[in-house]
């Protein structure tokens, strides 16, 4: 059954023990700055990553005006010989547009979002998730993880989801704000990875 969860003192969304895990380590930097962000105009920026080693893991960062509102990392389920980068990927992305849709959802107006992921497949993916049929071949595997990022999304307004270059903090250049938070995403997923491998 579904259990309130607090995100923030004005912030709780119902979560079922079956997704409870996609957001068991989300940090909140200004509980004022979060809930001023996901009510008003303000288009919050999502970088999304995947880390997969012996065990996988997920890691988000959510920036509102390039002023960072939100993190979370954790494991991502299932067989290591079932496990895929990919599939690190899209728990990350659906961590995110779980909670954030679940809070469009409480407030019944939908947060704008432009997300960002340096898996490409992924980006085709979404960009077809419209038009998704649970049972077609190109998405017969981790189906689920579609069907959570489609159903979740479907609370948010999307204003574009987009491909960012991985490591680009080792070319020896200045990094844009997404490429910084793609950094960041980076840490969180092999933080996650290596308390997973710890366990």
């Amino acid at each position: 059954c579904p259990k309130i969860t607090k995100i923030t003192e004005d912030i709780k969304i119902e979560i079922v023990e079956n997704q409870r895990y996609l957001m068991d380590n989300i940090q909140i930097d200004d509980e004022e700055t979060f809930n001023r962000a996901v009510t008003s105009d303000c288009e919050i920026t999502l970088v999304s990553d995947g880390g997969l080693r012996n065990k996988g893991g997920f890691g988000w960062v959510a920036s509102c005006e390039e002023e960072i509102i939100a993190r979370c990392h954790g494991a991502v389920r299932g067989k290591i010989d079932e496990m895929s980068s990919f599939r690190t990927e899209a728990t990350g992305m659906y961590s995110a547009a779980m909670i954030f849709g679940k809070i469009s959802k409480q407030f019944e107006s939908k947060i704008k979002m432009a997300l960002w992921t340096d898996n490409e497949s992924l980006v085709q993916r979404m960009q077809k998730l419209p038009e998704f049929d649970p049972v077609s071949a190109y998405a017969k595997n981790d189906h689920s993880l579609y069907v959570g990022i489609r159903d979740s999304l479907s609370q948010i307004e999307i204003s574009g989801i987009s491909h960012v270059r991985g490591h680009q903090d080792k070319e020896g250049r200045e990094s844009n704000h997404i490429e910084k938070l793609k950094v960041l995403a980076n840490k969180l997923a092999m933080r996650a990875v290596k308390e997973s491998e710890e366990c």
